[in-house]
């Protein structure tokens, strides 16, 4: 199956193009091809397909509640997990 690991991608929250590359460099370095974002103001990169990407819009927080994005995201990672 498919590797799955958290990453903290707080050096994108700048929004500067350095961290533009240096986030595209990583998960080439690293064979990442697909994407759970669990934010409400990071961008999905470009050079990542829509069906390649799972957006759980919330912010860090005690207000935004994660649950409603479970079903969701279990089924993505699921699917990943047969590949």
């Amino acid at each position: 199956g498919a590797q799955i690991w958290p990453i903290n991608l707080w050096i994108l929250q700048s929004g500067c193009i350095e961290s533009v590359h240096l986030f595209t460099f990583f998960i080439q370095k690293h064979g990442i091809t697909y994407i759970v974002n669990v934010s409400g103001n990071i961008e999905q990169p470009a050079d990542v397909d829509n069906e390649h990407f799972l957006r759980c819009p919330v912010n860090d927080g005690y207000i935004d509640k994660l649950q409603p994005f479970f079903a969701e995201a279990h089924k993505f990672i699921g699917e990943l997990w047969y590949l």
